[in-house]
């Protein structure tokens, strides 16, 4: 393997590294029983949910390891993480699977 394919390999899944980056969170898919698992969080910036900047909705990125999952999520099961950095574990929505692989789910979630 040359220099340039390793660096590619490593650069391709940095943020996705749960043991390096993860944090414990709770995945509750819909009517079945919640599963605690390390997930990498994308915090996202603060997103008017309206016309006027007043209204608004934390979101995150969540990649969730397919090791941990007895099933892939979909939209309105649960997660429950720390949505802002330093506040409480809350209860978030998943509004939309983005993107999955044999290694992950790419989720994003609204408290």
């Amino acid at each position: 393997m040359t220099l340039r394919e390793t660096i590619a390999r490593h650069a391709a899944n940095v943020l996705n590294r749960s043991d390096h980056f993860g944090e414990s969170v709770t995945y509750t898919p819909n009517g079945g029983s919640p599963i605690t698992l390390r997930a990498v969080v994308d915090r996202r910036d603060i997103e008017p949910t309206e016309a006027t900047a007043r209204v608004a909705r934390h979101s995150a990125y969540v990649f969730l390891p397919t090791s941990g999952l007895t099933d892939y999520p979909q939209a309105g099961d649960r997660i429950t993480l720390a949505i802002t950095l330093g506040a409480s574990a809350t209860s978030c929505r998943v509004t939309n699977v983005i993107e999955e692989d044999e290694g992950g789910v790419m989720v994003e979630v609204q408290s």
